[in-house]
């Protein structure tokens, strides 16, 4: 992995053109020895030195204890030590350097209870607790990307998320994610996007190249990233770009494992509005072509007797755009809700199978599917602990369409399969949490 930075800020310099003012000392105290102590913040803002913008550092408690924090559990925020459910936080670090990971369920290996099944490089699928499919549920910044494709089995619709997007992971195992639905059973991962975190007055821009190269795999990453702020308006945004040889094992290549290209990009605008509000508008694209289904062909490898697919070729198409606004507020005092938020989505997923059989047959099928949803989640305050409750309610519109060949002649549309056409999918959840603090 090698990784470039590049930084500029536009109020790096006073007006008279004084130097900038030397940050502060940390100060260490024997009861917190690893405390770092970050500037004071201005009203609304992020901590300043002089006319600067600065980020403060990660915190951590006492005990050598992290103060890592949560959100997914209890749809509030809390340290994840604290939450009653058995979560996991994996930051942007973890997945984008100290792994160098090239999908989402590569940044998974390792975590407790997760088992990451792959048949090809965009062909793997998550099992938490010993279930996978749509018996989990995967979000977007809160956002389901689960919809009426998603089958019981292993899919592949997870692999269509840019690791490089990815700020944080949160995984909550078992039961404890039944606030997000009766799919749940499994287990919730929640990803959280990268976001410009430094704001306030003035300006500032901030660019940064990643790329990744992996030799057994013939495998190329690029990502261009750039991010800045104009006063309480922060963005962020990036493409990536990655292609996929076939894989090399010790007796030597695979075939039909690679000749893959994909192609990302995403962008970002939070407005903080005041010190109560924020607005956030965020859209991602992915686009992923000839990614091959290895283990349903005769290519594929077999382990200690098992049957191999009798197909010729079995690749898929995947196109994926993800828009959503969000309004979030935080009240101060006794106002009725202490915070919340309110959420649209719109999601288009298209996707097409190019199947090669015996005899001349061909066959190409897919679906087109686009997805609304809306989401309002509260907060308030009782005499007796804390309630969160809301409603979320998505629905999908689903076109599907099969054309079948012999020899490279057109010989009549066929069914799709598993997803009617003209089809539609409601997907609507009321809930409430009451937390009472006993100690």
């Amino acid at each position: 992995m090698l990784a470039g930075w590049l930084a500029l800020a536009g109020t790096a310099a006073a007006e008279d053109g004084s130097e900038l003012p030397v940050a502060p000392a940390v100060e260490v105290t024997p009861e917190d020895p690893i405390a770092p102590v970050a500037p004071e913040a201005p009203s609304g803002g992020v901590p300043r030195l002089g006319g600067v913008d600065v980020v403060a550092p990660r915190v951590f408690g006492g005990a050598g204890r992290s103060t890592e924090r949560a959100v997914t559990p209890l749809r509030r925020e809390l340290e994840a030590f604290e939450q009653p459910a058995a979560v996991t936080v994996i930051d942007e670090h973890d997945v984008r350097l100290r792994r160098a990971s090239r999908s989402l369920s590569n940044a998974l290996d390792g975590v407790p209870s997760v088992l990451v099944q792959k048949t090809a490089p965009l062909q793997h699928s998550p099992f938490i607790r010993g279930l996978t499919g749509y018996y989990n549920v995967l979000l977007i910044d809160g956002v389901r990307l689960n919809n009426s494709a998603f089958r019981s089995g292993p899919n592949q619709y997870w692999a269509t998320i840019d690791p490089y997007t990815i700020g944080s992971m949160e995984v909550v195992r078992g039961p404890h994610s039944v606030l997000y639905g009766s799919d749940a059973i499994g287990g919730t991962l929640n990803v959280v996007p990268i976001r410009r975190e430094c704001w306030g007055s003035g300006w500032g821009l901030n660019g940064r190249y990643l790329t990744r190269y992996a030799t057994a795999e013939d495998a190329w990453a690029n990502r261009i990233e750039l991010e800045g702020h104009v006063g309480r308006l922060a963005w962020i945004g990036g493409v990536t770009q990655k292609t996929y040889g076939n894989i090399e094992s010790g007796a030597g290549k695979l075939p039909d494992t690679g000749g893959i290209d994909e192609f990302d990009a995403d962008l970002r605008f939070d407005w903080h509005v005041n010190r109560n509000w924020t607005a956030t508008v965020a859209w991602q694209h992915v686009d992923q072509s000839d990614a091959p289904r290895t283990e349903q062909t005769v290519n594929a490898v077999p382990f200690r007797g098992t049957a191999v697919g009798s197909e010729l070729q079995r690749d898929f198409d995947q196109k994926r755009d993800l828009v959503y606004a969000r309004l979030a507020f935080e009240a101060c005092g006794c106002a009725p809700f202490r915070r919340g938020h309110v959420t649209l989505s719109w999601h288009d997923h298209h996707e097409e199978r190019d199947r090669i059989r015996t005899g001349g047959r061909r066959d190409f099928s897919g679906f087109d599917l686009e997805q609304l949803g809306v989401q309002v989640q509260l907060e308030s305050s009782l005499r007796w602990g804390s309630l969160v409750y809301g409603a979320e309610w998505y629905h999908d519109e689903l076109d599907s369409w099969k054309r079948n060949y012999l020899n490279g002649v057109y010989t009549g549309d066929d069914v799709q399969g598993p997803m009617g056409d003209d089809g539609s999918y409601d997907v609507a959840a009321i809930y409430a949490e009451h937390q009472l603090p006993l100690g």
